[in-house]
């Protein structure tokens, strides 16, 4: 029969609990420090579908709506992140967003309607599992600098909803192009940016051009 050692295992515990509290000191107030069983296999909203690579990519990009947060709680009624305002036409088959004038990718580039358009052909183009929550026949439009339009062939009652998933995340035409499946420092979106990659950590800080207010975490970090 199988014995314990109840002092060893007590000392055990003694001893997790102090090298815990050790590390949850030394993190700054301002820094989230997130312990991962695995590193993420990828930073493109386009690409991944797995929940370890979401904790990642979710907060490092925007879109044009997100879920809104009440009281510190999740909930599924969505506000404007990128878009200032959104009109759908009486048939639900158009839908139009006004951008919010001043947003930036991290490289200080406009987040543009033409730039929209282009994340989300990018999106449907490389066809992995994020594109499989959009219409098929979905076509975008950029009206002008600050005016995007989706064209549906059929009414899709979670069409707004769907804008706010991960994969409907808005990247840097200027950096992403040519780069299908992958992503590196300055592809990712605001409120953060990539900041540097040592394995087995990945270290993101506040992007310089962020207009938004200033977030309550300025050095996010994952590690194993």
């Amino acid at each position: 029969m199988n014995t314990i050692n109840y002092a060893a295992l007590a000392t055990g515990i003694m001893l997790s609990l102090t090298t815990l509290g050790t590390v949850q000191a030394a993190v700054p107030k301002d820094m989230l420090a997130i312990g991962k069983a695995a590193d993420p296999q990828t930073l493109d909203p386009a690409v991944t579908i797995d929940n370890n690579d979401w904790t990642v990519t979710y907060p490092a990009y925007q879109r044009l709506v997100q879920y809104k947060t009440e009281n510190g709680k999740g909930s599924t009624q969505v506000e404007g992140e990128l878009a200032a305002s959104w009109s759908a036409s009486d048939d639900r088959r158009e839908w139009t967003f006004k951008l919010k004038p001043g947003n930036r990718f991290d490289d200080g580039s406009e987040v543009t309607a033409d730039a929209v358009k282009w994340s989300f052909e990018r999106l449907m183009s490389i066809g992995q599992g994020p594109s499989e929550a959009f219409p098929k026949d979905m076509q975008v439009t950029a009206v002008d600098p600050l005016t995007v339009k989706f064209t549906l062939k059929t009414p899709f009652a979670p069409f707004l909803y769907t804008l706010a998933n991960d994969g409907a995340g808005i990247v840097n035409p200027a950096i992403a192009q040519g780069q299908p499946g992958r992503s590196r420092q300055g592809l990712v979106g605001k409120p953060y940016r990539r900041f540097r990659r040592i394995s087995p950590r990945s270290l993101a800080e506040r992007s310089a051009t962020d207009p938004g207010a200033e977030p309550a975490l300025r050095r996010p970090e994952t590690g194993l």
